[in-house]
Order: structure tokens, then sequence, then C-alpha cells
């Protein structure tokens, strides 16, 4: 840690919410391994704590209402009794909430947080960008962006107070070049990249372990398409089933470097990254159709008396938590050691393909 500076890191509200407030992802485990070890320091505002409260009550709410939807679909599992019983109970918001709540206060508080009052905000120069159409607000001057012109504002205050610079993480494409109007912030579009920057400032070996992938870039495009393939696939907008899916490719590979152990005497070095890239695929489709049903009056449902087989062309966003071995000599040992698809679980097919992709 000599002759290096620890890095300030605060952590927007939306980057919670994409990680959907689980504590126990890939980057977050590695933010706090990078928090322990002295590199990171992580920052708050009163203002973001009470905001991810908000969204956390707000998307257990939707949760809720999505469960009860689905139980007259469900029905027919009332006759086994108590071993489905929980799904037609009402859930406890209250008791949920709280549950949830106290799970990110106990991250907040394991990676010490240091919270910044946003009444450390300079008023004047939030209205002077709000009548400027400066950052955050860009033109049209949206007045819901003045809590986030507040909270950069006060931590702007505080970088400047503390004669540092600090990392504003967020995927709020409103967030990106308010360098120009906050001169201590940098603005960093998702907690990966973040957690990338930081493992090259600190360990040497990142540009190896960075080229070490590039080598081996078959090898996991390879694993890509065949763990793909074993996602659970669910037809989305037709009652039937996908009964067969074909990967046809596999695009860029975009590497966040999130964490790396630097081999040692008798150890390999490992490095921790996270994969995004793009899967193209085929899905052999077979579902009711419904055009020639006629309708049974007396059960008060349609008969459809043909299916439809066809096979649909997608893409699908796919991201891969991976970790790997290496040796500093040559020919440096490349392995695999894990290797997990962490979104998607499931794949959502839909039978229209004129469906709006990329823009749905």
């Amino acid at each position: 840690m000599t002759g290096f500076e620890t890095i300030n890191v605060f952590i927007d509200t939306s980057i919670f919410i994409k990680m959907n407030f689980f504590y126990g992802h890939p980057a977050f485990v590695a933010l706090r391994e990078s928090v322990n070890q002295g590199r990171i320091r992580i920052l708050l505002t009163d203002v973001t704590i009470e905001e991810v409260k908000a969204n956390i009550r707000e998307e257990t709410t939707a949760a809720i209402q999505a469960i009860k939807k689905s139980r007259n679909q469900a029905k027919i599992f009332k006759n086994l009794g108590d071993t489905y019983s929980p799904v037609f109970k009402d859930p406890n918001f209250e008791s949920i909430t709280e549950e949830i709540i106290k799970q990110f206060e106990a991250f907040s508080a394991e990676v010490g947080a240091v919270v910044v009052p946003v009444d450390r905000a300079i008023t004047k120069e939030v209205f002077t960008l709000y009548f400027n159409s400066a950052l955050p607000f860009r033109e049209g001057k949206k007045k819901s962006e003045f809590p986030d012109a507040f909270v950069l504002s006060a931590l702007n205050d505080w970088a400047d107070e503390e004669g540092q610079q600090l990392y504003v993480v967020s995927n709020d494409k409103d967030m990106k070049g308010i360098e120009d109007s906050f001169k201590n912030l940098i603005a960093k579009g998702s907690l990966e990249q973040c957690l990338n920057d930081v493992t090259f400032y600190f360990e040497k070996l990142a540009p190896l372990a960075e080229e070490l992938l590039h080598k081996n870039e078959r090898e996991i495009l390879e694993r890509i398409k065949e763990d793909f393939g074993l996602l659970g696939f669910v037809l989305d907008d037709q009652d039937g089933e996908v009964y067969d899916v074909t990967v046809d490719s596999v695009g860029e590979l975009s590497v966040s470097l999130l964490a790396l152990t630097p081999p040692s005497e008798g150890q390999t070095g490992k490095a921790h990254v996270e994969i995004t890239t793009t899967v193209d695929y085929a899905a052999d489709v077979e579902y009711d159709n419904l055009d020639t049903a006629s309708y049974d009056s007396e059960d008060k449902v349609l008969i459809p008396w043909e299916k439809v087989s066809k096979t649909v062309e997608d893409s699908e966003i796919v991201q891969v938590d991976l970790t790997f071995t290496f040796e500093i000599e040559d020919p440096h040992d490349f392995e695999i050691d894990e290797f997990r698809i962490q979104t998607p679980t499931d794949v959502y097919v839909s039978a229209d393909e004129d469906d709006g992709w990329p823009h749905k």
C-alpha cells in the first residue's frame, strides 16, 4: 500500500437497484475485499440512504402484487396441502421491507460507509447549474434531477475539504460527464468499472491478467455458449414451450477485473473478473394457435385445435462471473477455476420476433 492513496467511492442508489439489493453479488463481494484491504473508502449521503430505503419499499410492493396476480393461474397447487400453502398467503410487507433494509444497513456498517450530509451542498451552485442546463440537469432543466444535484454538490464539497477526488458510481446516464460541473468528482458507469480501475491502480500484474484473458478468449467463448444453452428458457408471450436452443454467436467481451491476488511462493495467482457480452440465439418454440380456437361456453375457455411450431431468433445480454489462476512465467498456465453465468438465470423468449429489440 505504500505510495498509494485510498480511493473514495460514492455508490448511487441506481447501483443498489441494479444489484437487486443483493450484497452477495460478486461486485459487492470484491468491493468489501477492497475496503478491508484499505484500498477503497465508501461514501453515502443521508439522502441516498433514504432513497435506497424508499426503493426497497417500492420494489417490495411491486413484488407482492406480482405474487398475488400469479395465484389464480397456480390454484391447482392448493390441492397439494401444506407443501405449497405459503404461495397463497399474503407476504408481510412490513417484515419483508424491515429485513431487506436491515441487510442494507448491515452492508453499510460492514464497509464503514462515511455518511455525507446533503446540507453541505452549496445551494447557489446547484441553481446555477440548473439555470445553465449544466449536468446533471442537461437540456430541459429536469427538476427531477435536483436531488442528484444536491447530493453531488455535497460530495464535491466533502472532497474539496479533504483535498481528494471521489468516484461517483452510478448507471444514471445524467451522471456521465459530471466532471464538467464538479471538479472533484469522477463518474463511473458501473461498480465493475470502478473496481477494474482500482485493481489496475494497485496491482502491477493487472495488465498481465487482462492479456491472459484475451489470449484465452476462445475457451471463454465456448464456455459461454455451452452454459447459456443450459439456462432456463420460458416462452413469455404464448401458452407453450421452448424445447431447443442453439447459440449462433457470442459478441465482443467487455471485461472488468474485480480483484487480483498475485502469485506467491508455492501459490498460483488468481484473478476475479466479470464479463458482459451479447449472445445471439435461435429457439425452437411450440404454442397453441388461438386463431383456430373455438369457445367452450360451458367451461368458458378457448379450445385450440392447432399448434404453431417456429424458430425464434433473439439476443440476450449475459454477465459471467469468472475466476482463473495463472503463473507469472511463460506459459503462465491459465486455468479457469470458477465459471458461472451471473445473469440471466432464465431467458424469456418472445414468439413475436418484432418486439422492439434492443429498445424494448
